[in-house]
């Protein structure tokens, strides 16, 4: 994954969550971007979710490879930065 991005969503009124989204080539060259990292903690507002995806894609530069099934991670939702965090896989 060469680019990454934080999308900040209501899905619920009142209640916004990030995702971290990592680029995908597509087979015809065109560039597109999935999820890898779902916010399971709902925030009172958008910047305050934009900040704690901030945090995360910073928490997962630092440490892009950790394993599934550990606890030490973003990826599996218990990031030391911002716990609340799921892998969208």
């Amino acid at each position: 994954m060469s680019q990454m991005a934080v999308m900040v969503s209501e899905e619920v009124p009142g209640e916004f969550r990030f995702s971290l989204l990592g680029s995908v080539k597509g087979s015809r060259g065109v560039l597109s971007f999935r999820p890898f990292v779902s916010d399971q903690t709902a925030h009172q507002s958008a910047m305050e979710a934009w900040i704690a995806g901030a945090c995360a894609m910073a928490d997962h530069l630092v440490r892009p490879s950790a394993p599934k099934g550990t606890d030490d991670g973003l990826i599996v939702g218990h990031s030391p930065i911002h716990a609340g965090v799921h892998s969208a896989a």
